[in-house]
């Protein structure tokens, strides 16, 4: 059985849903489902479905709702909702609640983000697949729902922002540019979605326009609210004007993409091999005015000593090419260490 309340509430058994009666019996639902395997007094039960003002015969009128929804889960699975002293429970496992899996895999994304910004995009993007509207949509207007609709859409706009940082470590800022416009657009005081504007713009050649995209910040804010950007906003405003190179993906971010054609000051100017352990590119070092074989090793194998051989050319250059090819050392500093 399955429990959604990301969007209007609903259960579905066996890819159908079930009938959960008007909006009193599903409010008793949602109450129910908002305090999943605990105890609910009748009184909480009566004070929340009627916010505060429960007519006359709302004990015997719950009784009612609960005796229907229990009929209508009990052919589903037996037991799930049950009288229990001094109220009722509804037993069920949390990954059968989509606002439980949500959370799940946004904690899940979070923990990859610094390490493996592929892996916690997907997860997040599979977190906010589940979301079909406003939590408790057709009873959002149910005074006692209120906080937990507040709660998961913020933990919502965080998973997104959380999703859009990792489509930037990913090298996507073309991708997200729109849809922080759009974001904006509906958020115009958060800030983090302003900043991740500004960044996806400079990396993608328009300083200009992430300077802009300040200066519409700041008057935003101040028209709004009187205030100021914040320090970080100020300070990454700075960072743009000089150029400065920490706003660039870091050459440890990720193995060298499509666009990525330079690390640690070689030119990369074309892959001749490839290996479980990394990379090998044909390259210019600049600074030694040579062309070289840089070998490109994932961070996970950086201390291994047999990735300084696993990764051969597919084609090396010629005898009398006198090509150098570049320590796999991570020590030396002359070698890319890169993860995937």
């Amino acid at each position: 059985m399955d429990f959604r309340i990301l969007g209007p509430v609903e259960v579905v058994s066996e890819g159908r849903p079930l009938p959960l009666g008007g909006p009193r019996q599903r409010m008793v639902l949602a109450v129910l489902l908002s305090r999943l395997n605990e105890v609910v007094s009748t009184d909480r039960l009566i004070e929340d479905v009627w916010s505060g003002e429960p007519p006359d015969g709302s004990r015997r009128t719950l009784q009612a709702y609960v005796s229907n929804l229990r009929k209508t889960l009990d052919n589903a699975v037996p037991g799930t909702l049950t009288s229990r002293a001094p109220g009722y429970l509804l037993t069920a496992d949390p990954q059968d609640v989509d606002a439980q899996r949500f959370e799940g895999l946004v904690e899940a994304g979070r923990r990859h983000l610094a390490t493996d910004p592929a892996i916690a995009r997907a997860r997040l993007c599979e977190a906010l697949s589940l979301w079909r509207g406003t939590p408790y949509a057709d009873l959002a207007g149910e005074m006692s729902l209120r906080p937990e609709i507040t709660r998961l859409e913020e933990l919502r706009s965080a998973a997104i922002a959380e999703r859009i940082d990792a489509d930037l470590a990913l090298g996507r800022q073309d991708a997200v540019i729109g849809e922080l416009e759009t974001l904006i657009a509906e958020h115009p005081l958060t800030e983090r979605f302003r900043a991740q504007l500004m960044l996806a713009l400079y990396r993608s050649g328009r300083q200009a326009d992430a300077l802009r995209a300040y200066r519409r910040t700041r008057e935003a804010l101040g028209e709004e609210l009187g205030i100021e950007p914040s320090r970080d906003l100020q300070h990454l405003e700075n960072l743009i004007l000089v150029q400065d190179p920490s706003l660039t993906l870091d050459a440890d971010a990720e193995m060298p993409g499509a666009n990525q054609r330079s690390v640690r000051g070689f030119e990369l100017r074309e892959k001749i091999g490839a290996g479980r352990f990394g990379e090998t590119y044909l390259a210019y070092q600049h600074s030694m005015g040579r062309e070289v074989a840089v070998k490109a090793i994932r961070s996970r194998y950086a201390n291994d000593p047999a990735s300084s051989g696993a990764s051969r050319p597919k084609r090396r250059p010629s005898p009398g090419s006198n090509i150098p090819t570049s320590s796999p050392s991570t020590t030396s500093g002359e070698s890319p260490t890169v993860p995937s």
